[in-house]
């Protein structure tokens, strides 16, 4: 994610995989069209820092959960909920990371931090 939104920052345009699921021509042409009498402009450059601000937020989150901080499992709920709003290939991967986080295995995981006095 923080990739993509460095490159739209720098291009001011997506690339060209997420232009393949073609959802930003959908979604400039619903607001052209119900808002015809003024006229609704969104460029691509203004998903850039909300990009590079998730992709950093999931890089802490799962840094957290990595090294068993007793928020880092909170913290990567809440990034992977708020990104499942993102368009294209980020929601998916935010889809997997949330059903990987409620799996047995990880659940099993994580048991040793529900015990300790992490602050």
């Amino acid at each position: 994610m923080t990739l993509n939104g460095l490159y739209i920052l720098m291009y001011g345009e997506f690339k060209h995989a997420q232009s393949l699921l073609s959802l930003w021509p959908r979604i400039q042409g619903a607001l052209v069209s119900n808002f015809t009498s003024t006229p609704l402009r969104l460029e691509p450059h203004l998903f850039g820092w909300p990009l590079i601000a998730f992709g950093t937020a999931w890089a802490g989150a799962l840094s957290a959960l990595w090294l068993r901080r007793s928020w880092g499992y909170r913290a990567t709920i809440v990034v992977g909920i708020a990104s499942l709003f993102t368009m294209g290939v980020g929601a998916l991967l935010a889809l997997l990371a949330l059903v990987c986080l409620w799996a047995p295995p990880t659940q099993r995981w994580l048991e040793p931090l529900e015990e300790s006095d992490d602050v």
